[in-house]
């Protein structure tokens, strides 16, 4: 028993000197720190990018010792302050530079660290022939944001994120490491949680075979969706991706839906020898045409027809090439605006009637919406705060809009309206974004909070890992 507390002590005396020696090494004191968003930011006392587990414990231990609350960020995605620390002088940790990618391919499984974005785990597995299951739409967000949220996509089979995650591994709020299974307790509550029960250093995700895939549209009334996508979509095993891009003609605003599926198939198609990857700042011709829209907002009529008539050309190509996209040349330096997404979630049956009362919604408030999509998500069995409580439709809005007072106070009326449409149409919505709904909503879609707080005095009751968004809904 000596011998035990001997070696226990020596560990946190090791620990508690790395800490000091990390806390010397931090990237700045007393920094502003900021998400994607642009509306909310935090001062932190010091910023950190660790590279290994046991910085990131050093870490930990460090923020013990001083009293400090932690922020944690990955690609820095979220808009609602969900990464910055929930109170001043707090720590901010990036985990950008723990982006390690390794592929066991005889496992079907990679391994990676939490700062690796879903693109650098595409162009690992890509040579094995293999490609990642369940993702955003988009390969820019970081792999520790992505487990946090619980993200879904286009792979309307496998469901969100969390049904594909073998482990995780975290550093939980007393230093320690934890790795994680689908059945152990904490998993649940770390996935989907939104960084308030640990920092995750780790994750074996399963991946799915590069199959060549071959892309074609189906147009339809909205009315005939829920119908088309029971009898067409769910019994077809060999559709791999699927999702629907809603009419957003201002004369008939959701009135028709373009459903988008990419189905196996065993044409014959060349292999790239390497995955092509978006430039840094996008084509010049997509942020010429998206800054010609942003001023222009009535012109997404010829887009989508410009859109339309490009797509309806069938396409070959393989999972990896599907699911990536452009995306970086719709991102903007402008502060004085900023794109956001709202998500909401209803039960399938409610597609049609939530649609027609949104979209009464978003031509009262104007909103500059630049898309919108329909994802199929499955029934989340797993985590302790789920968004899709049974088989959802997830409606996906990104818009425009201006970050200054009146804008910012017509676009909180809008989704707090929006918010209680699906709610009263039995679904939910999505928390990454901007902080805009009420404590009442919160509880209204997510009865499970109070349990949440619970559980967060059981395994973190010093609140270490502490948010602004965390400060605003879940304190203890």
């Amino acid at each position: 028993m000596n011998v035990i507390k001997y070696i226990m002590c020596f560990a946190l005396a090791l620990a508690s000197l790395q800490s000091n020696v990390i806390a010397e090494n931090s990237i700045a004191h007393t920094t502003s720190v900021s998400d994607f968003g642009k509306i909310y930011s935090a001062q932190a006392s010091s910023t950190f990018e660790p590279t290994s587990t046991e910085e990131v414990q050093a870490i930990v231990i460090k923020a013990l010792q001083d009293n400090r609350k932690i922020g944690v960020a990955g690609a820095q995605m979220s808009q609602g302050g969900h990464t910055l620390p929930g109170e001043p002088e707090g720590f901010f940790i990036s985990s950008k530079k723990m982006n390690i990618v390794q592929i066991l391919p005889e496992e079907k499984i990679a391994r990676v660290g939490p700062g690796a974005t879903w693109k650098d785990i595409q162009n690992k597995a890509y040579p094995f022939g293999l490609a990642v299951k369940v993702m955003q739409a988009s390969n820019i967000f970081s792999v520790g944001g992505s487990i946090s949220t619980n993200i879904h996509g286009w792979d309307h089979i496998e469901g969100s994120l969390s049904e594909t995650l073998r482990t995780v591994t975290i550093v939980d709020a007393n230093g320690n490491i934890v790795k994680l299974k689908p059945n152990d307790e904490l998993f649940g509550l770390v996935v989907g949680g939104y960084g308030m029960f640990g920092i995750i250093v780790e994750a074996e995700i399963e991946l799915a075979d590069d199959v060549t895939l071959i892309r074609q549209l189906n147009a339809m009334p909205i009315e005939e969706y829920n119908s088309y996508y029971s009898t067409a979509v769910e019994p077809d095993s060999s559709m791999k991706l699927h999702y629907a891009a809603i009419s957003l003609d201002p004369y008939d605003l959701f009135g028709n839906v373009t459903a988008i599926n990419f189905t196996e198939t065993q044409e014959m198609y060349p292999r790239k020898a390497i995955l092509v990857d978006e430039p840094e700042k996008g084509h010049f011709t997509d942020r010429l045409a998206i800054t010609i829209l942003r001023k222009y907002p009535r012109l997404i009529l010829l887009k989508r027809k410009y859109e339309e008539s490009f797509q309806t050309r069938e396409s070959v190509m393989t999972r990896n090439e599907a699911m990536r996209p452009a995306i970086n040349f719709i991102l903007s330096a402008d502060t004085k605006n900023g794109d956001m997404l709202q998500e909401y979630f209803v039960p399938k049956e409610n597609l049609v009637p939530f649609l027609k009362e949104l979209k009464v919604l978003i031509e009262k408030h104007g909103v500059n919406l630049f898309n919108a999509t329909i994802r199929h998500v499955k029934k989340d069995t797993l985590t302790a705060m789920p968004y899709a409580k049974t088989d959802v439709f997830a409606i996906v809005l990104y818009y425009y809009n201006n970050l200054e007072a009146n804008g910012l106070e017509n676009i909180q009326d809008f989704t707090r309206k929006a918010i209680d449409l699906s709610i009263k149409y039995g679904g939910t919505y999505y928390l990454p974004y901007h902080r805009f709904h009420t404590l009442e909503q919160l509880d209204g879609a997510y009865p499970e909070r109070k349990h949440i707080i619970e559980k967060k005095s059981e395994y973190d009751p010093g609140n270490i890992f502490f948010s602004q968004f965390a400060e605003q809904y879940f304190k203890l």
